[in-house]
C-alpha cells in the first residue's frame, strides 16, 4: 500500500510487522517500521518521508554537543528580541546557563526524565524548560 509517492508499506513476517520499502540513492531499500499497527505505521512512514523532502535521510545528524547549545540560544535570543531585554543581562542568563550545564554532573541525554527524552518531538525551548523545571524541584 502507498503511504507517499516515494514511501510504500508492506506487511512482512509471522507478526506481521510493517516495512516501508522506498528508493534511497538509486537503490530500493526496505527498512523495519517495527510496528504492527497500521496507523503507527504510515506515521513512521511519514516520517521517512519527510526527511526525503528534507534532503536529511540518511545523513548523520548535529554532533549532540551542538543539538544541546541550540535550545539554550534559542532561549537566550527570545530573551533578547521577544522581551527586550538588554544585552548586559542576556550575558547575565548566559553566564547562568553555563553555569548550570557545568554543574550537572551528566550529559544532557541523562540529565532529563526518559519521558522528555531527545528523540521525542518537543520543541528544544520547551525542552530546556521543562529540564530546567525538573531540576529546580528534584
Amino acid at each position: 500500500m502507498l503511504v507517499t509517492e516515494r514511501v510504500e508499506l508492506l506487511k512482512k513476517g509471522r507478526k506481521g510487522r510493517y516495512v516501508a520499502r522506498f528508493r534511497a540513492n538509486g537503490m530500493i531499500t526496505t527498512k523495519s517500521l517495527r510496528a504492527a499497527n497500521l496507523e503507527v505505521a504510515r506515521k513512521r512512514a511519514r516520517v521517512i518521508d519527510g526527511q526525503f523532502a528534507c534532503g536529511t535521510y540518511g545523513r548523520a545528524g548535529p554532533s549532540q554537543e551542538a543539538a544541546d547549545d541550540v535550545p539554550v540560544k534559542q532561549y537566550l535570543h527570545a530573551k533578547h528580541h521577544a522581551e527586550k531585554r538588554r544585552p548586559k543581562t542576556i550575558g547575565k542568563y548566559a553566564d547562568t546557563l553555563d553555569a548550570f550545564e557545568a554543574w550537572c554532573p551528566m550529559p544532557a541525554t541523562r540529565r532529563e526524565p526518559s519521558r522528555f527524552a531527545l528523540s521525542s518531538p518537543i520543541c528544544p525551548l520547551a525542552r530546556l524548560a521543562m529540564m530546567i523545571l525538573w531540576w529546580s524541584i528534584a
